[in-house]
């Protein structure tokens, strides 16, 4: 299951072995900050059957990577940004870097293609304001 911090935006892979009920309590490697996990949550992801879902899932870890390392690479100007409520107009051009990146990794950019994208940069960036 990737799991994504809601303090620094770090994502990491927990196996789904790993939680041992439906709730867990985790602390990120990266920024010590708490998170709470729900197994109920991560019950489709990494577990697809058919195209459609792996596609999806396969989507989902590719945007969250390439935000996560907007996040990374350029953490004093996201926190600013953020303080500012300014996120798009400071971070356009690194958006921007990571859209092209994401769009020529895909077969086809098609609306789910676009949502998903859009939820990692609200959900990462905006720590889940809608930025997108």
């Amino acid at each position: 299951m990737l799991i994504t911090c809601p303090s620094c935006g770090a994502c990491f892979d927990l196996p789904d072995d790993r939680l041992p009920g439906r709730r867990m309590r985790l602390k990120c490697p990266v920024c010590r900050g708490r998170m709470q996990v729900e197994k109920r949550a991560v019950s489709g992801r990494g577990r697809a059957t058919d195209g459609d879902d792996q596609r999806t899932v396969w989507l989902e870890r590719l945007a969250d990577a390439l935000v996560s390392d907007i996040l990374h690479y350029h953490r004093p100007r996201v926190e600013a940004a953020r303080r500012s409520d300014r996120i798009l107009s400071e971070l356009s051009d690194e958006i921007h870097l990571a859209w092209s990146d994401y769009k020529s990794r895909l077969e086809r950019v098609d609306t789910r293609a676009r949502e998903i994208f859009s939820a990692a940069v609200n959900r990462i960036l905006g720590q889940g304001r809608e930025i997108l």
